[in-house]
């Protein structure tokens, strides 16, 4: 199979490449930037956004299957400029349809938001048929995307399949992002910096790593489901101030934790309900909140001594 990965020199997107070439496929990956991130042989690279179609077109020809992990904001700067997430995220999105359309793309497979996507949960574990009303701007671009592409399905016979992912974690997150409360809190540990944690630390979030993402999303990939919506994600709930006690015992260290007001697009509680995935694909994550957090603190203090 031959996939083209939109976004695939970020931290899930280079996961995904290896683990579609350990499997055998084709990978060809259209990033923004590719001349400093190029880390197959086998991969081949193009330079390229969402906004230009003729090089969606270029990149999607004789392609396959095609995974949209590409995103230009994240939750806190998706608010501080609606209007760029808009046309970046959105607008861009559609071109990539309307792309997939022309070339005759099998398959559309879209990277979502498990964590913004359903606003403040009515139950818990929240599964996929839960209502989506977004609290953030991230969320609401998040869903009119998904809306996009069952629009594009109906009106062009577009298939595709979207996981609803939660909070992915692991081995080669970059430590000088804005997002991943658990990156960034090790950074933060290991050198002795304070965490700040907005609210009181109780807030519950779903944690998956890394490799147990990357599973889930691989399986919707090399073939079609039953569903068009997959939840992905640990189905665990933990809050910050359990990530800072495991990562206390990760590393050895005693974290110190300044709380602040709490953000008003943050849910209190966010626990994805993944039976579905695990009836339909026979997928379910496996590694602990504990193991995970020992593992990448063990691997950032290998490579940044």
């Amino acid at each position: 199979m031959y996939v083209l990965l939109v976004g695939g020199t970020g931290f899930i997107g280079r996961h995904l490449t290896k683990a579609l070439q350990s499997n055998g496929h084709k990978v060809r990956i259209l990033s923004r930037s590719v001349s400093h991130a190029k880390l197959s042989e086998e991969a081949e690279y193009f330079c390229g956004d969402l906004l230009d179609v003729d090089g969606l077109c270029g990149a999607l020809s004789g392609i396959d299957v095609c995974v949209h992990a590409a995103t230009s904001t994240i939750p806190s700067t998706a608010a501080d400029n609606i209007e760029f997430d808009i046309s970046t995220n959105l607008l861009g999105s559609i071109n990539l349809m309307r792309a997939c359309v022309t070339q005759g793309v099998k398959r559309l497979v879209f990277l979502s938001s498990g964590g913004t996507i359903y606003g403040v949960p009515k139950y818990h574990p929240i599964s996929e048929d839960h209502p989506t009303d977004p609290i953030s701007a991230y969320g609401i671009v998040k869903l009119s995307i998904e809306k996009y592409l069952e629009y594009f399905n109906h009106s062009y016979g577009l298939d595709y399949a979207v996981t609803r992912l939660s909070n992915p974690y692991g081995t080669g997150q970059a430590l000088n992002r804005q997002q991943g409360i658990i990156p960034i809190f090790i950074n933060r540990v290991l050198n002795g910096l304070p965490l700040e944690v907005f609210g009181d630390g109780e807030a519950v979030r779903d944690y998956i790593y890394i490799d147990d993402a990357v599973g889930g999303v691989l399986t919707l990939i090399e073939g079609a489901a039953p569903h068009k919506i997959y939840n992905i994600g640990s189905g665990v709930g933990s809050s910050i101030n359990d990530i800072i006690t495991a990562i206390n015992a990760a590393t050895g260290l005693t974290a110190k934790v300044s709380y602040r007001p709490a953000r008003a697009f943050d849910v209190n509680i966010n626990i994805l309900d993944c039976r579905r995935a695990k009836i339909d694909l026979g997928w379910q994550a496996s590694e602990s909140l504990s193991e995970g957090i020992l593992k990448l603190a063990k691997w950032y203090q290998s490579h940044y001594p």
